[in-house]
């Protein structure tokens, strides 16, 4: 089955906004955005830089802590036939905001379009410029562990990507 960004795109504003009305990819997340959510605040005393947090819960990989193909259980939802994902609140939350599955389980689709370099020189950088490929985080149930870091990230065609193991975190902001 072939699911592209667009697809998700659509889905995530449909469940966030209830119609596909002024549609935009606003509820995606940026990558600065979704590493944010898996390193952390940046704030004083904190040890969330790429050095001293490599992970949400740290900077070991911990197969405990998400679910990767570092090992399989018993309640995978089967999608390669021997392996797929688990429910979202399988693993104890992860990281400095207490998300489900910030790593791990499946790779999100993100705002920017993929570069070779990550534009970290502003806060909350997004690479708008449209290329070939859309930029993607947080590794998923068939991944390694260096794909599953906080960091790791890779390019995808947001057309014609027809792997089952990217999807779609939605960002929303709460209600001031």
């Amino acid at each position: 089955m072939l699911i592209n960004f667009n697809s998700h795109k659509n889905y995530c504003h449909w469940l966030i906004r209830g119609s596909n009305k002024d549609q935009s990819d606003s509820y995606i997340p940026t990558e600065a955005q979704y590493e944010k959510a898996g390193r952390g605040a940046n704030l004083a005393g904190l040890k969330n830089s790429f050095e001293e947090k490599r992970y949400p819960w740290g900077n070991f990989f911990s197969s405990d802590s998400l679910n990767s193909a570092s090992g399989n259980t018993s309640d995978e939802r089967k999608i390669s036939g021997r392996a797929g994902t688990t429910p979202v609140n399988k693993y104890r939350p992860q990281g400095y905001y207490g998300l489900y599955d910030i790593a791990g389980n499946l790779n999100t689709w993100c705002r920017d379009w993929y570069g070779d370099t990550y534009p970290a020189a502003r806060i909350d950088p997004c690479n708008a410029v449209p290329r070939p490929l859309k930029a993607v985080r947080g590794g998923s149930w068939n991944a390694d562990s260096f794909s599953c870091m906080t960091s790791s990230r890779h390019g995808a065609s947001p057309m014609f990507y027809a792997h089952d193991d990217v999807g779609i975190r939605p960002c929303v902001s709460p209600i001031k």
